[in-house]
């Protein structure tokens, strides 16, 4: 049997020990301090949330008829997950280091396409390019700020655990009635 046929025919199954680690994970989370967080449950979890994108891609190509249902609640799942391994990754610095790479490359090849450019003084340019990454720097470490909290939010662990519930109980009852489009307007 081809492998991604036989992902496609247990999806459910994947999907309940999805369900299962995002639940360990929230209740790792809750009870533990983030310094003594599991870092294997971390890395569990941003790995299964990768692997819920790759099935959920993997049904859809191959049975087009998953219910709205439950594509919508592991696809939340799986974002619910995957931001906290994000919201740790300095966006802000990275960001603005590859703003300054760019506009060095910029600056080099303006200086050498054209020579009203090459008449400045090396300070000015360095102050310029300096000037920009600075308030670009600014501006995404306040975005960032923002985008912190809100993701602090969506990805506290009662949230993630009444999710990651939601998509257990789906999946346990699309598996018990043996069917594999998971919850629709039948069992609602």
């Amino acid at each position: 049997m081809d492998p991604l046929t036989y992902i496609s025919d247990n999806h459910m199954i994947f999907f309940l020990l999805a369900s299962i680690v995002a639940i360990l994970w929230s209740i790792n989370r809750f009870f533990r301090r983030a310094s003594k967080e599991s870092k294997f449950l971390k890395r569990l979890s941003a790995t299964t949330s990768i692997a819920i994108f790759g099935v959920i891609y993997i049904v859809l190509n191959d049975k087009p008829e998953l219910s709205w249902f439950t594509f919508l609640s592991f696809l939340i799942l799986a974002i619910v997950m995957l931001i906290k391994p994000f919201k740790e990754f300095p966006l802000a610095l990275t960001a603005t280091l590859s703003l300054l790479i760019g506009l060095v490359e910029a600056y080099l090849w303006a200086w050498e396409s054209f020579e009203l450019v090459q008449d400045v003084p090396m300070r000015i340019i360095g102050m310029v390019i300096l000037g920009i990454a600075l308030v670009f720097f600014l501006f995404a470490f306040i975005a960032e700020m923002l985008l912190d909290r809100i993701l602090g939010l969506i990805s506290w662990s009662p949230v993630v655990a009444s999710i990651a519930v939601i998509c257990l109980a789906q999946a346990l009852l699309a598996i018990v009635s043996d069917d594999y489009r998971g919850l629709t307007q039948d069992f609602l």
